[in-house]
């Protein structure tokens, strides 16, 4: 009997226990890539589109290669002046994608007699540096425990079965 009872207590710690410790700490989350938005932008008289590269900080990428692709196609390139800033010509309406190394980004160019009227005149293309996620649990794990709700339940409801049950038991025994 005794042995059932160590059995349950040990199998409802362990339950809890689980509850108890970080998701982030079991494993990682899921990675879901949402497609990037199309910016939509008004191509300037003479199909002349023109925009900044900035970088994750918002300083500008001095020569850099700006391309336009229409298509899985590059129909355009630029390079970037000291500002930043490129002017590429001859560009028609529709959807494009402006790529400059590893930055996409998809556009829908709009002709200037077409476009509405609150669409820029001017991309604006930032670079996204590089983006690490998740947790480094083995440097924080602890911290992580302790102030997971759950966790702190467990201990309060350990401090407090453990005594009674070892009273309860001792009961037991000398009442045989």
């Amino acid at each position: 009997m005794q042995r059932r009872l160590n059995l349950r207590s040990l199998a409802l710690g362990l339950a809890c226990l689980g509850m108890a410790i970080p998701k982030t700490c079991l494993g990682a989350a899921p990675v879901v890539s949402a497609a990037p938005a199309i910016t939509d932008v008004g191509l300037q008289a003479g199909g002349v589109l023109r925009g900044q590269l900035l970088d994750g900080q918002g300083h500008p990428r001095p020569g850099a290669v700006v391309t336009i692709n229409w298509q899985n196609r590059v129909i355009a390139a630029a390079t970037t002046d000291r500002q930043g800033e490129f002017s590429v010509a001859g560009l028609r309406g529709g959807i494009h994608t402006v790529t400059s190394g590893p930055d996409v980004a998809p556009c829908r160019f709009w002709a200037l007699s077409t476009s509405p009227p609150n669409v820029p005149h001017n991309l604006l293309v930032v670079s996204n540096p590089t983006t690490v996620r998740g947790n480094n649990c083995r440097r924080h794990a602890m911290a992580n425990m302790l102030s997971n709700p759950y966790f702190l339940g467990l201990a309060v409801g350990a401090a407090i079965i453990i005594p009674v049950a070892i009273n309860a038991s001792n009961d037991d025994d000398s009442g045989s």
